[in-house]
């Protein structure tokens, strides 16, 4: 549902500016968002490790320095093919974080366990929730901000992005009960 609340987003800011919006389909794996998942868990993870000390202290405990830091980074690219100063005997590890080979890795599990719903049956309630739920936040969008930035700038900041969970459910709820109030005056 991420995905298609940003691109959503990204067509209603393209409108604003008086841009076409885009209606074609993505290329078979490929985004049409300018989130990429794997760019930007690389960027939450340099701001976890630049800016959470108990993580470095917990790296600190078990030994781990920058090339682990470097090794991780690789893993979740699927750059096995790049230097990360580790020897071949980890290489299977690409194949459980980010497998190249068959598609199947633990993002894909983690998918389909958070989505099983979605595997056989998705019940047409189910999907007309998710579908409100997603229109909600996209309408709301122009008047949430997170440390001052909207939701498409928050992609852009991880320390601000870090900030977007489903708690944003609640302040599109507080956002129209308080819209329908004013408009009531």
């Amino acid at each position: 549902m991420f995905e298609s609340v940003v691109a959503d987003l990204q067509n209603n800011e393209n409108q604003s500016k008086g841009e076409e919006a885009d209606s074609s389909e993505a290329p078979k794996g490929e985004s049409k968002t300018r989130w990429k998942h794997e760019e930007n868990t690389i960027k939450m993870m340099n701001n976890i490790f630049d800016y959470d000390e108990s993580v470095k202290e917990e790296f600190s405990t078990w030994g781990l320095d920058n090339v682990d830091k470097e090794f991780i980074r690789s893993l979740i690219q699927g750059k096995k093919n790049e230097p990360t100063g580790r020897d071949g005997s980890k290489s299977f590890l690409y194949q459980i974080v980010s497998n190249d080979e068959s598609g199947m890795d633990v993002d894909k599990w983690d998918y389909v366990a958070r989505d099983a719903h979605y595997l056989a049956y998705q019940h047409p309630v189910g999907r007309a929730v998710e579908l409100m739920i997603k229109d909600a936040i996209v309408l709301a969008a122009p008047h949430l901000k997170i440390r001052g930035k909207s939701l498409l700038e928050c992609l852009d900041d991880m320390e601000s992005y870090t900030l977007l969970t489903d708690g944003i459910l609640h302040k599109v709820k507080q956002n129209i009960v308080r819209f329908e109030y004013d408009n009531n005056k």
